[in-house]
């Protein structure tokens, strides 16, 4: 078997970013995190319940790779992660931020 790889690398890491979210008992909302750059890379995690949603630069908007807490992983394309070079941040919709659960997120610019 042949292979054949191209790697191209025009970006260095020159940001990284790390925060933590609590939300309440309230109503989830489409949230917008300001992080200073344009992600390329975003990990959004449940910490509460152990899912995850990875976002990586060229995907579309509101996409993720969903990450259950059992392992399995699946392409989302509605309620997933949009990068926003405009903002400088990431947005996620409500349906991935439900109520009184703790998140941290991970960006790389």
């Amino acid at each position: 078997m042949a292979l054949t790889t191209n790697t191209v690398s025009h970006h260095q890491v020159r940001n990284q970013s790390l925060g933590r979210v609590v939300t309440d008992a309230g109503a989830a909302a489409d949230t917008t995190f300001v992080v200073g750059y344009a992600p390329r890379i975003v990990r959004f995690i449940n910490l509460t319940d152990g899912n995850m949603l990875e976002w990586f630069e060229g995907m579309a908007a509101d996409s993720a790779v969903q990450t259950t807490a059992a392992g399995a992983r699946s392409l989302i394309t509605t309620a997933g992660i949009t990068a926003n070079a405009t903002l400088n941040g990431f947005s996620v919709k409500a349906a991935s931020i439900p109520a009184s659960k703790t998140f941290t997120y991970e960006t790389v610019g």
